[in-house]
């Protein structure tokens, strides 16, 4: 460990001496034509639009890398001169171009401002987003769309998945590190069942774990954004995404220049062990313009703090986790490219669960034994596009691996009221091991025309086999009383599933927009070790329409269904049923004064049918009494209301509101034999609220811009709010219930720029200390608390 880290800190001191490029050239130096042309150059990267734009009209382009990197631009159409256009493209991004009138333009941030100016107008950065599979501004997207640039990411410090909903109201995340991680959008959660409802893709790799509760951990370091989809996308993402998709776009190699950036920082937790994290990445063109690579790896140190006082280990909670990403691109011939990309993951880190008020942790059965989990996943993918003078054809062919192993996880189970002579029984599982791996292929055609059609359609397969083997477990009241044991269980099963799909959008007017979407979806399940199978099908359409009702101005409403596959129980008990979610959604989004302010707000209601949970029966055949099963449990009704708002009020100063509110509650309910008494019951009653789901989230933020010695700095607060969550099981008793606390987390970081490539920042996580319980499940020891105020120092390089 410690060599590792002197080793980096050695290079990154090499690397400060090494020699800094002052431009970039995006095109070849031919004299610029003085005459106007004809431009149709459609949304995307900024980058790419002004590389495009040197291409066209054989000019030099010249810009930092760093100063246009995340930007997007709407594109730009018409006749005009490529000044005109290059102007058209850098509106509202903070930029300036300038030209020696000899093909020769350059592209240059906005000069730091004197006191005198500040009161300027600078708009906010303008991204670039792919949710509908198309290029296009965020404004222009009939969906609940959140983005989450590459800058924001970095100086929010959010370095993997599990940081997200700290910027992503309507998205929670019950994590314990490497032992679970469960998704939920807008109340919608895979607390069951045999799939998962949200999607997570990395590019276009569906990289949704194949075991329900353990979604892969994604590190964010090297992506060009995140984007977080609202709301059911079944149409486009499939079964996977009934409560929304969450989507991680990473950097692709540039294929004209080298190119590295490295990152270390040191942490230091209160009352814990200090942390180290490495990050870096390099890019490599290997052919120039040809054929290119990029590199990304993370190794992160994160020191623990829960003590194990009869054990007589402190900090045992520590985390070793190495994540490392290649990615290829390959472009032979114009309109053609292939791009691969590998995936390694290795992790190992106890949970950090069941830690009391005062950090210490207490192993059941007053066992000896330390906690431990291993997440291991690796993921290939390789994805062929081929430009048609009409459409875009893809192909995306990837495979995802994952390997969990938990050792001596210990639960509760309060089968009797607080205060019954034996109000509590323990369950000790010595080892868990679960392995799952999926296969899949989507081919996919878009329309390349913008108006007035733009159309996808195409095709999918999966095939997904998750295994689980518990060779033995524990069970018994609470205390040194002698064990016993629980059989082995294994489940291995097999799901094969394909869809066809298509999307589109016919514009009538300037102002007025309508679409429509739909998707068939077939699934084939087989039980491998009872040899039972099931099919499952469904038809999900989707329908939407969007307004203009002024300049920078958009509404939407849209209609649209999501589908989850029932599955299989053990020991004989029947099949649970599949479960499907209807939203409707109505939404405004707005761009004013001159790009200065945005504003989104949604409202919508889901009604979602034959709810799938996890629950316990009478069973004489099992050690226990009791099996555990997946059911359908009734009805939901959620209804929400979704609202944000960005404000850069002059050149110096960025501030931002979004939050969430959910009123998720069960309607109708299921009933079930209890596992008490034998008599029907049921976990829920009509008006209970949807478990492990806060009833509302909010974050602000602020960031103010400096310059001291005309060096560029900032500093930056981000608070959010996170409303409690209820666990409950009525089939067990009125008294299996508990609740998280409400999490309040306060964020810092100040970032200066020492020079060109060289930056350094002083930062600190949880800075009210806040300890509570962030999962609700605390009556079953699963819940964990946040991590304590923990500050850090980083330091970057970068140079190409």
């Amino acid at each position: 460990m410690l060599r590792a880290f002197v080793t980096c800190i050695a290079f990154v001191f090499v690397a400060f001496a090494a020699p800094i490029a002052i431009g970039q050239s995006a095109g070849t130096a031919v004299p610029s034509t003085s005459g106007a042309r004809d431009f149709d150059i459609p949304a995307q990267t900024l980058e790419a639009a002004l590389r495009q734009v040197a291409s066209i009209e054989g000019i030099q382009i010249l810009f930092l890398p760093d100063d246009v990197k995340g930007m997007g631009t709407a594109g730009v159409k018409g006749r005009m001169t490529a000044l005109e256009a290059i102007e058209v493209l850098i509106k509202g991004t903070g930029l300036s171009v300038s030209t020696n009138g000899n093909g020769v333009f350059a592209i240059k941030p906005v000069p730091a401002p004197s006191k005198e100016r500040v009161s300027e107008a600078v708009p906010l950065e303008r991204v670039v987003v792919t949710a509908q599979k198309r290029d296009e501004h965020p404004i222009d997207v009939p969906i609940s769309l959140v983005v989450v640039t590459a800058d924001e990411l970095e100086k929010r410090k959010i370095v993997n998945i599990d940081d997200l909903p700290s910027a992503v109201p309507g998205l929670a995340i019950r994590s314990n590190g490497s032992y679970t991680r469960q998704i939920a959008i807008r109340g919608v959660a895979n607390s069951a069942g045999n799939s998962n409802l949200i999607g997570v893709y990395l590019d276009e790799v569906p990289a949704t774990s194949p075991l329900t509760n353990y979604q892969l951990d994604l590190r964010t370091y090297d992506l060009e954004r995140v984007e977080v989809l609202r709301g059911p996308q079944g149409t486009l993402y499939g079964e996977g995404s009934v409560g929304g998709t969450v989507r991680f776009i990473t950097h692709s190699p540039l294929l004209d220049r080298f190119e590295m950036k490295a990152d270390v920082a040191a942490l230091f937790t209160q009352d814990g062990a200090p942390s180290q994290r490495i990050e870096s990445v390099v890019n490599i063109p290997v052919i120039d313009n040809k054929f290119g690579l990029r590199i990304a790896g993370t190794f992160d140190h994160e020191g623990g703090w829960i003590d194990q006082p009869a054990a007589n280990r402190t900090d045992f909670n520590q985390q070793n986790l190495v994540d490392l990403r290649v990615k290829a691109l390959w472009k032979p011939v114009p309109g053609f490219s292939a791009a691969g990309t590998i995936l390694v993951h290795r992790d190992n880190q106890p949970p950090s669960n069941a830690e009391d008020a005062n950090g210490n942790f207490t192993q059941v059965f007053q066992q000896l034994t330390t906690p431990d989990a291993t997440d291991d996943y690796n993921l290939y993918d390789v994805t062929l596009t081929y430009d048609l003078p009409w459409a875009r054809l893809l192909s995306s062919t990837s495979y995802v691996h994952q390997d969990k192993s938990l050792k001596n996880i210990g639960t509760t189970r309060q089968l009797a009221p607080p205060g019954s002579p034996v109000p509590l029984f323990n369950v000790l599982f010595p080892l868990a091991e679960f392995s799952g791996s999926s296969y899949s292929e989507e081919l996919r055609l878009t329309s390349r025309d913008a108006a007035p059609v733009e159309w996808t359609a195409g095709a999918f397969f999966r095939n997904a086999e998750p295994r689980q083997s518990i060779p033995a477990a524990y069970i018994g009241p609470a205390g040194p009383l002698p064990l016993n044991p629980i059989p082995a269980t294994f489940t291995d099963t097999q799901s094969k599933s394909w869809a066809l799909f298509g999307d589109a959008r016919y514009e009538v007017s300037d102002k007025l927009g309508v679409g429509a979407g739909l998707r068939y979806f077939q699934d084939e399940q087989k039980d491998l070790v009872s040899g039972r199978s099931a099919k499952f099908d469904s038809t999900s359409p989707r329908v939407y329409g969007q307004y203009q009702v002024a300049d920078q101005f958009n509404t939407y409403a849209s209609v649209a269904k999501g589908f989850r596959s029932g599955g299989f129980n053990g020991a004989g008990q029947p099949n649970y049923g599949p479960e499907s979610a209807w939203t409707y959604e109505l939404g405004l989004k707005g761009d004013f004064d001159r790009g200065q302010i945005t504003s989104d707000f949604a409202i919508f209601q889901t009604d979602y049918n034959d709810f799938q949970i996890s629950g316990a029966v009478l069973s004489p055949t099992s050690a226990t009494g009791l099996l555990s099963i997946t059911s359908n449990a009734g009805d939901v009704r959620i209804r929400g209301v979704e609202w944000a708002l960005n404000w850069r009020p002059d050149r110096v100063w960025t501030l931002g509101f979004n939050a969430t509110y959910l009123d998720a509650k069960f309607v109708t309910v299921a009933t079930f034999p209890s596992p008490t008494t034998g008599l029907p019951t049921s976990p829920n009653i009509v008006g209970d609220r949807v478990q492990g789901i806060p009833e509302y989230q909010f974050t602000v933020s602020a960031q103010r811009d400096f310059s001291w010695d005309g060096r560029l700095g900032f500093v930056r607060v981000d608070y959010s709010q996170q409303g409690p969550m209820e666990y409950r099981v009525r089939s067990i008793g009125p008294w299996y219930v508990s609740y998280s606390d409400q999490i309040n987390m306060l964020n810092a970081n100040v970032g200066f720029q020492w020079r060109q490539g060289l930056s350094f920042n002083l930062f600190a996580q949880n800075l009210l200390n806040d300890r509570g319980y962030t999962g609700s499940n605390s009556i079953e020891g699963l819940a964990a608390r946040a991590r304590p105020r923990t500050v850090g120092a980083s330091f970057g390089v970068s140079f190409n």
